[in-house]
Parts: structure tokens; sequence; C-alpha cells
């Protein structure tokens, strides 16, 4: 994982964005304004949440495909856990890019005392802001953890489906009642899987064989995580 700066992103996207100065640019700009927002997120039993731009949308009430980036600005006390991208653990002003989002991970340390203790922050970078001449409001969005209770987490049931090498197959991902968005928390071994607008869809290899599976859970938007949900696929070969 690289270290990026947010302001060098920024940067980088206004530069080959700009467009020939008007009189209208002469005026000072509006102070950029700061809003601190705190979501609680629910810690499973098991210590690991795998995270999305799509769940982060949704808990920020932002539109679909709204977030570009988010930059660290504060992360879990040692010992009570730590924000992982792709087995590595991330630091304070990691600038972490959309295509980057669905393979961040929280995971609660072991031993850690209680679930409570842990947090982490970001500020996101919104395609909105990136045309906006004038002072706008940026959020710093922190995620305070907490004990699961075990009441009200989402309900999705287990799926199986049965295909062919190299044939897509695609099903249903639908939760008994609420909204809520879908993560990859353990991946097939035998294709690749994508999730859009509550469905999933497995493309197994050319070479692929027998059973294949692979994990989803399910983040609602009070920052609960369902059971996880066991996804199974018997790819037939002739």
């Amino acid at each position: 994982m690289k270290k990026r700066n947010i302001l060098a992103v920024l940067s980088a996207v206004l530069i080959a964005a700009a467009a020939p100065m008007t009189a209208q640019a002469d005026r000072p700009s509006a102070p950029i304004q700061m809003e601190s927002r705190v979501y609680p997120m629910v810690l499973p039993r098991g210590g690991t949440i795998p995270l999305s731009a799509e769940y982060f949308e949704m808990r920020l009430g932002l539109p679909a495909g709204e977030i570009a980036a988010i930059t660290i600005v504060s992360l879990p006390v040692q010992g009570s856990g730590r924000l992982m991208l792709d087995g590595v653990e991330v630091q304070v002003h990691d600038t972490i890019f959309r295509s980057e989002l669905d393979r961040l991970c929280y995971v609660q340390d072991e031993g850690a005392l209680a679930a409570s203790s842990g947090w982490f922050s970001f500020i996101p970078l919104c395609r909105s802001e990136l045309n906006k001449t004038e002072g706008s409001t940026k959020i710093c969005a922190t995620f305070q953890l907490r004990e699961e209770d075990g009441i009200g987490r989402p309900i999705v049931q287990d799926v199986f489906c049965l295909t062919e090498p190299k044939t897509p197959v695609s099903a249903a991902l639908a939760p008994l009642e609420g909204r809520v968005v879908y993560t990859v928390s353990q991946k097939p071994l035998q294709g690749r899987v994508e999730l859009t607008e509550g469905r999933c869809l497995y493309t197994p290899n050319e070479d692929a064989g027998g059973t294949d599976r692979f994990v989803l859970v399910a983040l609602d938007e009070q920052g609960r995580v369902s059971a996880p949900i066991r996804v199974e696929i018997a790819v037939r070969t002739r």
C-alpha cells in the first residue's frame, strides 16, 4: 500500500480539471467548514469488519459513487484494533482510493479489553467537491466501535448456486428488513465475485470444478453486522 497525501491528490485532480480563469475567480473564496460526525459500529463475534465505499456512503448519507477517496486522520488506540488494507496496517494520513476501499477492514486485536476502546476517523474526498469554487463543508467521520449485543443484527439467508466453468451466475441477497450493504469477508478460490444492487455475481475460472465457496457479511445503517452469509457454488463439468 502506498502512502498518499490528500493535498497532493486534490491538487492533481484540480490541475487536470482547471478551466480558464474569469473575473469571478478574483473574488475571495468562502472558507471551508469542517463538520465532525460520530457513527456507531457494532463489532461482531470474530472481531473483523470488512468495509467498502458503498458502506461509508450509506452511513454518511451520501449518493452512490460520491466518495472518490478517504484520508485517515485517526486510528484505534494501541491494543484495541487496526485498520488493514491488503494485509498491511493503515497509517494516519494514508489516502485510500475508492477502488481499494472494498479491501479495507477493521480487525480487533487479540486480548482487547473491550470493543468500545476502538475507533477510527477519516475525511472523505467527495466527487461533488472537485468542481466547487466556493467554500464547502468537509466531513470528519469517526466510527466508534461497540460490543455486539446480538439484538437487531441484519438477517440474510445463505445462498446456493449451480453453474458451469466460465459461466457467470447471479443470486439475489435479500435481507428480511431494512437497508444493508454487502462486503466480501472470504473470497472464492476458483473464481471471482462482484456485488451490485443487492445481488452477487460469481464468475468461475475456466478450469473450475466441484464446489467453490465464499462468505459475505451485511452491514446496516445502524452499524450492525450480520452473521456470516455463506455462498456455495456447484461448478458442474461436462
